[in-house]
């Protein structure tokens, strides 16, 4: 496989379906580069941190290139919760749209 390099690509969304409504989340994903397009990460972990009251750590899984499962938990300083998802990667690019479903529940406390 070779030496690879790590980059860290941070995507930016508004309303996680894991944090809570009125919140903005920032998810960052470490995946090593390497000098064939063709080779992509099979397994990775996404962190991601919610405004102002949440975080989550997920394991990410792409079985095929254009396809990630991600399955993690979450925690809003109050609870713990789950969270999982599924986005679709059309093209091999540094830049390109994706379509993603995910969905996430906290679980109640007082």
């Amino acid at each position: 496989m070779g030496i690879a390099k790590w980059s860290c690509v941070a995507l930016v969304a508004m309303g996680s379906s894991a944090a809570r409504a009125d919140s903005n989340q920032v998810v960052a994903t470490a995946v090593p580069t390497s000098s064939s397009p063709s080779s992509s990460p099979t397994l990775g972990l996404m962190a991601g941190i919610g405004v102002p009251d949440a975080a989550t750590l997920s394991l990410a899984w792409r079985p095929v290139r254009a396809l990630r499962v991600e399955l993690g938990a979450a925690h809003d300083y109050v609870s713990p919760g789950v969270r999982g998802g599924l986005t679709y990667i059309p093209f091999a690019s540094w830049a390109t749209p994706t379509l993603s479903v995910g969905y996430g529940h906290f679980f109640d406390r007082d």
